[in-house]
């Protein structure tokens, strides 16, 4: 049997954004300084940056970019890294 620890970190943070969707959306801030990170990183194009930005409320903001996160295990991995999941 094969161990693939960068894998198995893979599913972990993808499961952990996946979980905690409701409560990152109810309790994330952050959630322009994480859209312009991901844009900068190519993770989202410009246009979904502004369509994040043109939302009213955080919940809003974050409900848009977790259609982002949808894209693929990438970029959830890449939100998590930027702390996105830190919601308190």
């Amino acid at each position: 049997m094969f161990f693939f620890p960068a894998c198995n970190k893979t599913l972990h943070t993808v499961t952990i954004v996946d979980d905690m969707m409701d409560a990152i959306i109810q309790k994330n801030t952050r959630v322009m300084a994480i859209a312009a990170d991901l844009k900068k990183m190519k993770m989202i194009q410009n246009e979904t940056y502004f369509e994040i930005e043109a939302e009213k409320t955080n919940q809003a903001k974050m409900r848009e970019l977790y259609k982002s996160l949808r894209a693929s295990d990438l970029v959830k991995v890449a939100f998590y890294d930027l702390k996105g999941y830190e919601y308190f």
